[in-house]
């Protein structure tokens, strides 16, 4: 069962354009299919599935506790899609995150204190991970600030799923098994 890749390009285009320097906030879209969308070869009718998104705004004082709270809120969707009888055919979240230069000592002692936003060099930029009920993947980034702001780029992955390939992306695994690949 799949979608047309043009709706996945454009809902993790979406996804990216949702990003505001400053803003934290994140992004879940989620593309099912309600009961009766698939046909009988198995794929579902285009005109019948349905889209949600969710803005993921942690009302949490430290840094620290954001990625429990994505994961939390994408687990609630999940249990509604599946308490309404619905089949999540694609799932992508976008997450707001600062990078400071790789082995840079006060960028790893800020971002142990929640404060890497505040180190001279960093930059923050919108990471985003889809995945798709046929086992295809995305994940891309594009930076919001800094000098190579406006720059990004995303991929389509196949094959099996590596801890290489989700890390950084602390709502990965619930992705994954939303989608039914976990």
């Amino acid at each position: 069962m799949s979608i047309p890749e043009s709706m996945i390009d454009r809902t993790i285009e979406h996804l990216f354009s949702q990003s505001d320097p400053g803003d934290e906030i994140h992004y879940l879209h989620v593309i099912s299919a309600p009961k009766g969308a698939i046909g009988p070869l198995g794929v579902p009718d285009e005109n019948k599935l349905e889209v949600t998104i969710a803005a993921i705004v942690p009302d949490t004082p430290t840094p620290q506790e954001v990625p429990a709270w994505i994961r939390k809120a994408c687990a609630g969707v999940y249990a509604k899609h599946v308490n309404e009888g619905k089949l999540i055919m694609f799932a992508a979240v976008s997450q707001e995150v600062w990078v400071a230069p790789v082995g840079d000592e006060l960028g790893a002692r800020l971002q142990r204190e929640g404060r890497l936003h505040e180190h001279p060099d960093a930059a923050e930029l919108t990471i985003v991970y889809g995945a798709a009920r046929d086992g295809r993947r995305w994940r891309g980034s594009r930076y919001l600030t800094g000098p190579e702001a406006g720059k990004g780029e995303s991929d389509m992955l196949v094959g099996r799923v590596t801890p290489d390939e989700i890390s950084g992306i602390c709502a990965a695994p619930v992705l994954l098994k939303m989608v039914g690949l976990a």
